[in-house]
């Protein structure tokens, strides 16, 4: 009976929630960006404001939200660029990478083009998630144990927030008493690691930074994020969409720098890597990534990378469709 029960304390606490519920009580309003900005504006203002994404909006009919345009947009079309297929796979020095010559075969009109020309790239990207605050939290919980990352919310005052899988999983840290025992299962038992994770994509860190978003964007951006290994195997850093924020036409050729000197050029080094055990439980995984304010935790046996566990994985739990099915 006790695990009839687990499930059934934290559905009957949450089935009534609403978003306004969740939403954190310091929020701020939503940053958007004009729909004619140039893609450039786009990230620079993702990396000034610390944002993943950005609303899109039609200043001539009264800032009505045309898309929103995110990180998976905006990497797979800069990682894609022709004129870097003469050096695919080969990392560059980086005084090969500021010479004339390079810097003159890399110019391109993409960071000038419009943000809005890159709507709709990622399957996320094609969909404006808008919805009031009286709506019910169940609705969010399912679409985002499904990959989607964030929703815009509207208040009652007529404020526009966003409310992120970032969001939820710090409110379920902070309500830990109410949700039973399920934050005590270990996650290997509540089937968030399979047999598929332990084949997981990963780079070296001797491969390009481009490599590595390409190889992103191979893999259909399930885990919008990359292991990178040393050359015994051993993690040493991770690789994420959000390690394009703040690139520049000036510094697009840093892409082909080998992945650690593009971390360290680009955003000044690669962050702490966040591990966890199969045998970890829910809880010390939730807690970690709301501490590390990190979107992900690697799962290490041996030194190995063995799976990951997501923002999308920990919420699919809370949802009233469970897709990860507990181990028997």
């Amino acid at each position: 009976m006790a695990e009839a029960s687990a499930p059934d304390a934290f559905r009957t606490y949450l089935k009534d929630l609403k978003l306004s519920d969740v939403l954190p009580a310091k929020g701020k309003d939503v940053i958007t960006l004009d729909k004619d900005a140039t893609v450039e504006q786009a990230l620079a203002t993702l990396r000034d404001h610390n944002i993943l994404s950005v609303p899109l909006i039609d200043k001539k009919k009264d800032n009505e939200i045309v898309g929103i345009l995110n990180l998976t947009d905006l990497s797979t079309a800069i990682a894609f660029q022709s004129c870097f297929e003469k050096f695919k796979g080969e990392p560059q020095q980086l005084a090969d990478i500021r010479k004339p010559e390079f810097e003159k075969l890399l110019k391109t009109d993409l960071f000038s083009s419009p943000a809005s020309s890159l709507l709709g790239v990622s399957a996320e990207g094609k969909h404006v998630w808008e919805y009031p605050e009286d709506t019910p939290l169940d609705k969010i919980l399912e679409i985002f144990s499904k990959g989607v990352h964030r929703t815009i919310v509207l208040t009652k005052a007529g404020k526009r927030r966003i409310l992120s899988q970032s969001d939820v999983v710090a409110f379920l840290k902070d309500h830990a008493s109410k949700l039973g025992d399920i934050l005590e299962k270990p996650i290997d038992k509540l089937g968030l690691i399979h047999e598929s994770k332990s084949d997981l994509i990963k780079m070296t860190m001797y491969e390009s930074a481009l490599v590595g978003f390409q190889r992103l964007y191979n893999q259909g951006w399930e885990i919008p994020a990359l292991p990178i290994v040393d050359k015994t195997g051993d993690i040493v850093a991770s690789l994420s969409a959000s390690d394009l924020r703040g690139l520049t036409n000036e510094s697009f050729g840093l892409l082909l720098l080998p992945v650690l000197d593009f971390l360290r050029e680009v955003t000044g080094g690669a962050r702490p890597v966040i591990i966890a055990r199969t045998s970890s439980v829910l809880g010390e995984v939730v807690r970690k990534v709301v501490y590390g304010r990190v979107h992900r935790v690697w799962v290490v046996e041996n030194y190995k990378i063995v799976g990951v566990v997501s923002l999308s994985d920990i919420i699919c739990k809370f949802s009233p469709y469970d897709f990860k099915k507990p181990v028997e």
